[in-house]
């Protein structure tokens, strides 16, 4: 394997490991993205049967 060769393939790893850092990241945000969803429809769902102010929109 020539200079360039080894060069170009260490080059072309690099980018390949930065891409997937990058699909690791997206799958992170969006996992907490999710989470943070959940939490917020959980509190909401039962923010009226504890008689939050939270609640109060509703009319309840």
């Amino acid at each position: 394997m020539s200079g360039a060769t080894k060069a170009r393939s260490s080059a072309e790893r690099r980018v390949l490991d930065e891409a997937g850092g990058l699909r690791a990241m997206t799958w992170v945000m969006a996992i907490m993205l999710f989470l943070t969803m959940l939490a917020a429809a959980l509190g909401l769902a039962t923010a009226g049967r504890r008689g939050c102010w939270i609640g109060s929109w509703r009319g309840g």
